[in-house]
């Protein structure tokens, strides 16, 4: 069966995949129009192999798993492809991103609040914004100190002390 020249569409396509401001990429067509053909015929250029690992899904192998599953499944699917390779993982010291996310959690409104304080020293509607997110950061206050979870907290933390 003889191909359709690609040379353009593969020109284009290195041209979006070399503009940085594209981050994702969904590639689509219907059912037999050449998607994988074209992937395969790009990627397996050596010139492409050197700058791009390509980690290929099919989305077949995902079909009656829920949502959640869906994403296990695609993280295993890629580690199991990295692993694979050769390529080597570098360990990541989880501990200080999670404690960075808890800390940034729990104080979001503080944050929030003087990033607001500073950008009001820009912009003058900044200073409403400011007085409206105090508002709703008060409101949640009052609600969280008001909640059973708080106040049974509350009443376990006396017995401690």
């Amino acid at each position: 069966m003889r191909q359709i020249e690609t040379k353009g569409m593969m020109e284009q396509f290195q041209a979006h995949l070399n503009n940085t401001n594209n981050q994702r990429i969904i590639f689509s067509g219907c059912f037999g129009s050449g998607k994988t053909t074209f992937l395969n015929n790009f990627f397996n250029d050596p010139a492409q192999q050197e700058k791009y690992y390509v980690c290929k899904l099919f989305p077949v192998n995902y079909v009656t798993s829920t949502n959640k599953d869906i994403y296990e499944l695609i993280k295993f699917d890629i580690l199991i492809q990295l692993l694979g390779t050769g390529i080597t993982i570098e360990r990541t010291d989880f501990e200080k991103v999670s404690t960075i996310c808890r800390s940034v959690k729990s104080n979001a409104l503080k944050l929030l609040q003087s990033i607001l304080e500073v950008a009001s020293l820009i912009d003058e509607n900044t200073v409403k914004l400011g007085k409206a997110i105090e508002v709703i950061a008060n409101i949640y206050k009052d609600y969280k100190d008001d909640s059973p979870k708080t106040k049974i907290e509350q009443f376990f933390k006396r017995f401690r002390e």
